[in-house]
């Protein structure tokens, strides 16, 4: 009894310590409500679709997609301009690129974001992000919206 309690106690302790584990990508959003729903947008598709957890970094005054990749302080940021220095792997609507840096593209354990991201480009229907923006501020979580938005689709 005793061995079999202290099995039970080893596998209590290391189960959620496990969960802890796992690439994690660090997507630049704005500040605010906007920048959750943008980030739940990009975190909810990719992390369905390749496993990958996204960690959201607010971009705070001053500060801009560009000049936090150049830090390596995210891989991905939204950006309201296309840049001459980064690539773009999804636009929405015209207003936003999702620009990124070299670890998406360079490191194995992600090279499957930005093909993920290409076909949540081809997926998104011209004011989608609008939609999903009118539902926010009717009171649905940005988390909710978006995941009801791929589900009512089948993309999730």
């Amino acid at each position: 009894m005793l061995r079999f309690s202290l099995v039970l106690l080893l596998l209590l302790i290391t189960v959620p310590a496990s969960a802890c584990f796992g690439p994690k990508l660090y997507l630049g959003t704005p500040a605010g409500e906007d920048g959750e729903l943008l980030f739940h947008l990009v975190a909810i598709y990719v992390k369905e679709k390749t496993g990958v957890e996204s960690l959201r970094v607010e971009l705070t005054a001053g500060q801009t997609a560009e000049s936090l990749l150049q830090k390596n302080e995210v891989d991905l940021a939204f950006h309201p301009a296309a840049s001459q220095n980064w690539s773009a792997v999804l636009q929405l609507e015209e207003q936003l690129w999702l620009l990124t840096g070299p670890r998406p593209t360079e490191d194995l354990q992600f090279t499957t974001v930005p093909r993920t991201l290409s076909k949540l480009q081809r997926l998104l229907a011209a004011g989608a992000l609008t939609e999903l923006r009118r539902q926010v501020a009717n009171g649905i979580l940005p988390a909710k919206a978006v995941r009801g938005h791929f589900m009512e689709r089948g993309w999730i």
